[in-house]
């Protein structure tokens, strides 16, 4: 009951930061959104890692449950007194359809990162369970920087949805940074896998150095693909093939673990988890192809 209570508190959370994300985006104040957006994450990285150090999962549900609520702190009342919504006709249905398939992709994408803890409780033991937590905590976090970087762009996507070269042009541009960002991680988090793990937590954990690459590989591709091309079909209108590949991404991932789980332990885990999020990125990059070469 206090674990989900935890949880429910941090969708509280997740309220205000999205309302005031999307503020910022609707005002196309991109630097408000990025120092929100960056100072949000960042935070939570920082309770996590001590929060779980000191408290063990006491401290982690505590971290994740009020690492959202620090955006309480770019609260500003003058700008809902300010604002003013211009007149626009709107198919409601076309609207409403938008939301709820973008409500469900971002349900199918939370459930796809908590997933593999469950079916890992459920597969193997608490020690398993532990130790796959550890792998995962510094990976998983890596992926706030394209985020950043999408959602502050979202708005300009969105309106040059039809612009085959504007598109072409953000996708190179999006390359030029993320692939020498991607290989600089992926490059000092093997060499420094297990001095990391030491580092941060503890050294009974730096055997599951070749765990924490694998994720980190994982999620350094997700960078590439998945979080680029997914955030492209959102800004273009492709809502529900998002939330279509979502789902099959997450039903990906629980039959690689019944799999893989049983044969190598938590290996199989992050190599289950590393897959699906690899193949639901190729499906997302080539639903995207598909619409791009249509454009004129």
């Amino acid at each position: 009951m206090v674990f989900f209570s935890f949880f429910a508190l941090r969708f509280i959370g997740f309220y205000f930061l999205n309302h005031l994300q999307s503020e910022a985006r609707i005002l196309g104040n991109n630097i408000r959104f990025a120092q929100l957006t960056n100072t949000v994450n960042v935070a939570g990285l920082i309770f996590l890692l001590l929060l779980t150090y000191f408290f063990g999962f006491r401290g982690y549900l505590f971290a994740i449950a009020f690492t959202p609520f620090v955006a309480l702190f770019f609260f500003r009342r003058e700008n809902f007194q300010s604002l003013k919504v211009p007149s626009a006709n709107f198919n409601n249905k076309e609207m409403r359809n938008y939301g709820l398939f973008s409500a469900g992709t971002a349900l199918l994408s939370d459930t796809l990162f908590s997933a593999d803890v469950l079916l890992l409780s459920f597969l193997m033991n608490a020690v398993a369970v532990a130790n796959y937590k550890v792998a995962i905590l510094i990976p998983a976090n890596i992926t706030f920087l394209a985020l950043t970087f999408m959602q502050s762009d979202f708005p300009v996507l969105a309106k040059n949805y039809r612009n085959k070269s504007f598109l072409q042009n953000y996708i190179a541009n999006y390359y030029k940074i993320f692939i020498p960002l991607a290989a600089g991680i992926l490059m000092l988090g093997f060499i420094f896998r297990r001095e990391i793990l030491h580092l941060f937590f503890d050294e009974k954990y730096a055997a599951n150095s070749t765990v924490f690459f694998v994720l980190l590989a994982g999620f350094g591709l997700n960078l590439l693909f998945r979080n680029l091309y997914g955030n492209l079909l959102s800004a273009v209108g492709l809502m529900k093939t998002n939330t279509v590949i979502s789902f099959f991404t997450l039903l990906l991932l629980v039959i690689f673990s019944f799999f893989l789980v049983g044969k190598f332990g938590v290996m199989g885990m992050a190599v289950s988890l590393t897959l699906s999020m690899l193949i639901g990125g190729f499906l997302l990059t080539f639903s995207f192809y598909l619409y791009w070469k249509d454009l004129k």
